[in-house]
């Protein structure tokens, strides 16, 4: 589970995007 969670607060300084901005995103493609 830690590992989950250092890659999700990793995840804006590797993508760019937060995990909300990305839920947001697939959720508008209909994942």
């Amino acid at each position: 589970m830690d590992q989950l969670q250092s890659m999700i607060d990793n995840m804006p300084e590797k993508t760019g995007k937060s995990l909300a901005e990305w839920i947001r995103i697939l959720q508008a493609r209909g994942f």
